[in-house]
């Protein structure tokens, strides 16, 4: 005898315990009552069909500089992805350009609030299709003296239905000397 049902669930780890119970009926009419034969578990892992991958363009600047960000949603079920929200906290000493340029491919009814000087970038309400991928694209500007390291923690991107990025997203904007300025002649 097998029992088999269809499950759901947010990306992770689900031990699933099992205990059979068993009423046992003789020829005569007669019952017993077995109990608890089996207890048995299983570990589901659920990986989350919601990823992204981040870049920077160019992938150096000198302090002051201005690079543009690429999040690269991706879908790797059939199933369409609704309501897709990104949240991409900067790190310290980068910040939204003057003119942030922030827009996305995605399909949606999708809203983007992305305000300039600020140090946090959001995409609400976009659609991801089976298998598909889209992105969310803004420009940033960066002070300091060393490399900017941009990370969306895990659980800052989400899908309806507890869909989550399990793991953080992360691209380094590497800090690049100026170099002098020379004329030629």
């Amino acid at each position: 005898c097998f029992v088999q049902v269809d499950v759901i669930g947010p990306a992770g780890v689900f031990p699933n315990t099992a205990n059979v119970d068993g009423l046992e009926t003789y020829a005569n009419g007669t019952t017993h009552n077995i109990g608890t034969v089996v207890s048995s578990t299983a570990t589901l892992t659920y990986t989350s069909s919601l990823s992204a991958a981040k870049s920077f363009n160019p992938a150096a600047v000198s302090t002051g500089g201005l690079s543009t960000v690429t999040v690269r949603l991706s879908n790797s079920s059939a199933v369409a992805l609704t309501d897709v929200a990104v949240t991409d906290p900067l790190p310290a000493g980068m910040v939204l350009a003057p003119t942030p340029r922030a827009y996305t491919t995605c399909a949606g009814s999708t809203s983007v609030s992305a305000v300039a000087g600020v140090s946090s970038v959001s995409l609400t309400g976009a659609n991801i299709a089976g298998f598909g991928n889209c992105d969310f694209v803004f420009d940033v500007v960066a002070a300091g003296a060393s490399n900017w390291v941009n990370s969306i923690p895990a659980g800052n991107i989400t899908a309806n239905g507890g869909i989550r990025n399990v793991t953080p997203v992360a691209a380094t904007l590497i800090n690049q000397a100026p170099t002098n300025l020379t004329v030629a002649k």
